[in-house]
């Protein structure tokens, strides 16, 4: 048996790294035999016409030999409507095992592309207890699995605080064009934090050179405010080794009904790091964090302020008991280690 994936997009995309390449390496250390097929199907919706067809005639020829037995793992391949018509014919000629995996809720703008891969596959996988009430809907063998990150990869660099820093860096990493609007959540803590004379910095790994970013928090904090382009977000310990500098990691969300289940890959990054991190009280982060002992959860301007200026008061050793109790979550509950195994056992029991 052979698993055959097909995926949002490339490497460079955070839900596809996590949720279709790692996850098929790992399951190839579980002995099981898994290829990633290319191309995406985000780059068959950006491609042009007549290269287009020339992409779809790969897809065709690619299902054509996937052979009995197999299974076809499709990773939120929801956005290219050609793709997905092929899938369905397929699907329905050759009855190939087919499991669908999704981790935001993408049946909020895609209602009817998620239902109808809902109701082909054999299994739905899912991110969010919100997706898996959704999904229950329109299939009768749902699991939701958390999307995670490679922990053995992150334990070798644990993050130590021997002595309170003069100057705290407080860091947040993401795509900051899209995630502007989130990130304007923490004006008001980091003016409050200021109007306490508190020693800080900023850092945002993710700006993209996007000037409404930098003019914001340049505006508000001055050189205060620190901005990385980008990483190779391809190579994980092109990640860790900037995103271990920071003392605290902060993950401010709009409380909508996108965000709702929503618990944040890049605060497991940071936390199997040992890193505080502060995330915004969606249902989703109240599944992950336990609030002032493996993290902190904040909604109200006022909780954010609270919830870093108690990080900075903390002696040593509360930092590293802190960080501790976040590493153990992560590797417990949000890592490779611990849920790849439960997809190969989904997947053999189809």
């Amino acid at each position: 048996m052979r698993v055959h994936f097909f995926t949002k997009g490339d490497e460079t995309a955070g839900s596809s790294r996590l949720r279709a390449f790692f996850v098929a390496d790992y399951l190839k250390r579980l002995g099981m035999d898994t290829v990633v097929h290319n191309p995406s199907t985000m780059l068959a919706s950006t491609t042009r016409w007549p290269k287009k067809f020339t992409l779809l005639v790969q897809y065709a020829r690619i299902l054509r030999s996937i052979k009995k037995g197999d299974v076809i793992f499709l990773q939120r391949t929801i956005y290219n409507k050609y793709f997905l018509v092929l899938i369905v014919l397929y699907r329905l000629t050759f009855r190939r095992k087919m499991v669908f995996d999704f981790d935001d809720a993408v049946y909020l703008h895609s209602p009817f592309r998620t239902k109808l891969l809902c109701r082909l596959s054999d299994a739905v996988i899912v991110a969010y207890y919100t997706s898996q009430e959704w999904a229950r809907a329109y299939n009768a063998n749902v699991h939701m699995i958390p999307t995670s990150i490679p922990f053995e990869t992150y334990a070798k660099e644990r993050k130590e605080l021997r002595a309170a820093p003069d100057e705290w860096l407080i860091g947040w990493v993401g795509n900051g064009v899209d995630q502007l609007v989130n990130l304007k959540l923490l004006a008001p803590a980091f003016a409050k934090l200021l109007k306490q004379g508190r020693r800080f910095k900023f850092r945002i790994i993710g700006a993209l050179g996007y000037r409404p970013l930098y003019d914001f928090f340049t505006e508000l904090l001055g050189d205060r405010a620190e901005f990385i382009d980008a990483l190779d977000w391809t190579k994980p310990e092109a990640v860790i080794q900037e995103i271990r500098k920071f003392d605290i990691s902060v993950v401010p969300l709009v409380l909508d009904e996108w965000n709702r289940g929503k618990y944040s890959l890049k605060a497991l990054e940071t936390m199997s790091l040992g890193i505080p991190t502060v995330i915004m009280g969606t249902e989703g982060a109240r599944q992950v964090i336990q609030d002032g002992q493996n993290g902190f959860l904040a909604t109200e301007p006022e909780e954010w302020a609270s919830a870093l200026s108690r990080i900075m008061d903390m002696d040593a050793a509360a930092y590293a008991a802190m960080g501790d109790k976040a590493r153990a979550t992560v590797k417990e509950g949000y890592s490779l280690e611990s849920n790849v195994p439960k997809i190969r056992d989904i997947i053999v029991n189809l």
